[in-house]
């Protein structure tokens, strides 16, 4: 990975933490990550524990739903998460809307949505599928 590539990833993981603190998170915050495989970029260990959150940003095209990098985010994340819940938190350049995807209720596909309140409802409730 490139510096440019590894820089924008450290933005947008800071980026990611403050929003989640900013949607009533607050113990988020931004690993840092040495091998850069398995780890959460950003976890929340008190109040989401049970829940794996992988994170894209700056993107200027491409990342939207159903595209390849947003299809490579999510398997990342799914065989990242191991036993816990997992999203994609994710925010396009020159975006300021942040958006989630996970896995669709009914275990096919995938659901995304947007918009703080929906992102952190959808986050406790998949915390609470984990208790």
């Amino acid at each position: 990975m490139g510096l440019k590539s590894r820089s924008k990833g450290k933005v947008g993981e800071r980026e990611a933490a403050h929003y989640l603190k900013a949607i009533g998170f607050h113990d988020a915050r931004r690993r840092m990550q040495s091998s850069g495989e398995g780890a959460p970029e950003v976890e929340c260990p008190q109040s989401l524990p049970g829940v794996h959150i992988e994170v894209k940003y700056g993107y200027a095209k491409g990342l939207g739903c159903g595209t390849r990098i947003h299809r490579h985010a999510c398997v990342q994340a799914m065989s990242d998460a191991e036993d816990k819940e997992w999203v994609v938190l994710w925010r396009e350049k020159n975006c300021i809307i942040w958006k989630l995807s996970m896995a669709s209720a009914n275990g096919i596909g995938v659901s995304t949505l947007a918009g703080d309140d929906q992102i952190r409802l959808t986050l406790e409730w998949l915390q609470q599928g984990k208790k």
